[in-house]
C-alpha cells in the first residue's frame, strides 16, 4: 500500500480557483471602502475653505473668487484671493477650486485627482455659503450617491 502524500493538480486549481472567487469578492469591496476614506480629505478641506471665505467676507465686502496668490481685498474690478500657496487637500486627493463668488454667496469644489479619480459617483463634491453639501459624478451632473 502507497502512501500519497502533497496536492493532486484538480485540488491546487480548485484551490486557486476559490482564492480568485474571493479576491474578486474582496477586491472592490476595498477600493469603495479606500474611496469613502479619502473623502474625508476633500470634506475636511471645503470646511475649512468655507470658513476662510467667512473670514475674507468679514472684512471685505464680497467673498473671494480665486484660491492662489496672496491674499487681497481689491475693489470690485479686481480679483479677489484667499492667500493659499496651492490649490490641492491637505493630503492631495483633491483639488480645491472657487466656482463663483460674488458679494452674496459662493460655490466651493473639491475634484478627485490622482488615486480618488477612480470614484466615479463622487468625483466632485459641493459646498456653498449656506452649508448645503452636494456632488457631481464624473460627467459633472448631480450624483444621487450619499457622498457626504
Amino acid at each position: 500500500m502507497r502512501l500519497n502524500r502533497g496536492f493532486t493538480l484538480i485540488e491546487l486549481l480548485i484551490a486557486l480557483l476559490i482564492i480568485g472567487i474571493l479576491a474578486a469578492i474582496a477586491y472592490p469591496t476595498f477600493q469603495s471602502s479606500a474611496y469613502k476614506s479619502r473623502r474625508t480629505d476633500a470634506k475636511a478641506a471645503l470646511v475649512k475653505l468655507a470658513l476662510d471665505q467667512e473670514d475674507f467676507r468679514a472684512n471685505c465686502p464680497h467673498y473671494a473668487d480665486t484660491l492662489v496668490g496672496t491674499r487681497a481685498c481689491a475693489p470690485a474690478t479686481a480679483t479677489y484671493v484667499l492667500g493659499y500657496s496651492n490649490a490641492q487637500s491637505q493630503d492631495g486627493y483633491y483639488t480645491l477650486s472657487i466656482q463663483s463668488a460674488s458679494s452674496t454667496g459662493y460655490l466651493l469644489h473639491a475634484t478627485a485627482t490622482g488615486p480618488q479619480l477612480g470614484d466615479k459617483e463622487c468625483a466632485t463634491l459641493t459646498l456653498d455659503q449656506d452649508g448645503t453639501k452636494g456632488a457631481l459624478d464624473e460627467s459633472n451632473n448631480p450624483s444621487p450617491a450619499p457622498c457626504w
